[in-house]
């Protein structure tokens, strides 16, 4: 497992056991991801004056930069095939809020997949990479969308007076996600909730190749 703690990214054995600390204290790294192959984590980090995207090995060796500027880049994701990364960004000059970038691995090509006002956050892959879906607040409503990476069509996935968040794709494309009414957060699979009567907490769920999470 690879978690973020107190800034610092540390991983830790599927069974238990001591967790290793594989970043500085100081990088404010947060969010992990682990590509497809098992091989590399990225994440997003406060180093050069704002939060970009870095990538690094799991035994904290060949620490990258991934993306650069006066921007906030957060919440990565790598897709299915681990040939890119879609990831929150602030970068679109012509408005203040989030929309969803894609970054090709291999040619460092950035590209914008939503383009308007919302605050389109919090990425996930559909299983078979073709599309991704975010949070976002329209009409004064919650909801998740998800758009075709080939054509930019976007749908509407659902709505909820609740807040929505932390959306997450199965690899057997079951659909993950927290509901909060401002007392208690759930957590939701295909809209039934699974989380009883515990609170959860706002942390986007990493699934397994058998369907645990």
């Amino acid at each position: 497992l690879a978690i973020d703690l107190q800034g610092s990214l540390w991983t830790l054995s599927s069974e238990g056991g001591e967790a290793t600390k594989i970043t500085d204290v100081f990088d404010d790294a947060h969010q992990p991801t682990w590509s497809p192959d098992g091989k590399t984590l990225a994440y997003f980090a406060f180093i050069d004056g704002g939060y970009d995207l870095w990538s690094i090995e799991p035994d904290g060796s060949n620490r990258q930069q991934l993306t650069w500027g006066p921007y906030d880049d957060r919440e990565p994701v790598w897709s299915p095939d681990g040939s890119k990364i879609a990831f929150a960004s602030d970068r679109k000059g012509a408005y203040t809020s989030y929309n969803i970038w894609t970054l090709n691995v291999a040619s460092g090509e950035l590209t914008a997949i939503t383009d308007d006002i919302y605050e389109n956050r919090m990425p996930t892959w559909s299983a078979n990479g073709k599309e991704i879906t975010y949070t976002s607040m329209r009409d004064k409503q919650y909801g998740l969308w998800s758009t075709d990476i080939t054509d930019l069509n976007e749908k509407l996935i659902l709505t909820d007076t609740a807040v929505i968040n932390n959306p997450s794709w199965s690899p057997s494309g079951k659909l993950a996600y927290s509901r909060s009414n401002g007392h208690k957060m759930q957590l939701l699979i295909d809209k039934k909730i699974v989380s009883g009567e515990d609170d959860v907490f706002p942390f986007q769920p990493s699934w397994t190749k058998n369907g645990q999470y």
